[in-house]
């Protein structure tokens, strides 16, 4: 089983409001959208996993989780990632986040210490909301980027971690929940 760990993304009909009217701008565009139900922000790509990495790391994560207060994420910017005028991946940013990057830095030390190879490039966490085929030219597509920028500002309240599984199809991926993990419930000093 293609197993990867993420945190959802849960929209308000406002925010998939924004997201439709971005989708709307690139309507000329070779674009692939992901379903907006599906938003997640990917922890760690683990790949093909064997049953006991995955009972293993179902303990992990739920160790893990008890040990983290929940969290509001911010999320801000659409972005890419490819060459400037050959955009590969289109992507929602977010602001950084300490109570993040210890997740994700305590999965990646998990995931080395079972073998799989971590990036040196760092983490760099974000949101894909599409594949791009192409786009036909940049300067539009940059200019609807820039565009929503100052829109794209919304908080995200984090509960849990999800070890989803990843199914590979003729259209695309296909990703579901396999377990998660409520990270403890924050509490408020009075």
């Amino acid at each position: 089983m293609r197993t990867f760990a993420a945190i959802k993304i849960p929209l308000k009909d406002e925010q998939y409001a924004l997201l439709e009217a971005v989708k709307l701008s690139m309507a000329n565009q070779s674009i692939k959208w992901v379903d907006w139900y599906g938003l997640h922000l990917t922890l760690f790509f683990f790949g093909e996993s064997s049953p006991a990495f995955v009972a293993g790391l179902n303990l992990f994560l739920q160790d893990l989780a008890s040990a983290i207060n929940s969290f509001d994420l911010s999320i801000k910017d659409l972005g890419f990632f490819g060459q400037k005028n050959k955009p590969k991946v289109l992507w929602l940013g977010t602001e950084p986040n300490e109570e993040l990057n210890l997740i994700q830095d305590k999965i990646s030390n998990f995931a080395t210490k079972n073998g799989f190879c971590v990036s040196n490039q760092g983490f760099n966490p974000h949101i894909t909301l599409a594949r791009i085929k192409g786009v036909s030219v940049f300067n539009e597509f940059s200019q609807v980027l820039k565009s929503f920028n100052d829109k794209i500002r919304w908080q995200v309240h984090v509960d849990r971690i999800i070890l989803y599984k990843s199914e590979l199809n003729p259209k695309g991926a296909r990703y579901s929940p396999v377990l998660w993990h409520l990270l403890k419930p924050h509490s408020s000093s009075n």
